[in-house]
């Protein structure tokens, strides 16, 4: 039980994150194949993590987890 108890506040947390991140794409109007500001928003949030990755093409992000 204690092990659920540390456990569900981070799912919660790890919850509203991604809450947060869905909203500021949806924030974002770019047509297709022309989403560099979602790309550069996308680099930036991976980052905050330290995640690396390597953009490819004009908008396409790899990232190495």
């Amino acid at each position: 039980m204690l092990l659920l108890l540390y456990f569900k506040p981070r799912g919660m947390l790890m919850t509203e994150e991604i809450i947060r991140i869905r909203r500021n794409l949806h924030k974002i109007p770019e047509e297709g194949f022309k989403e560099y500001k979602t790309r550069d928003f996308i680099c930036a949030e991976l980052s905050s993590y330290g995640i690396s990755y390597e953009v490819i093409l004009d908008t396409a992000v790899i990232a190495f987890i």
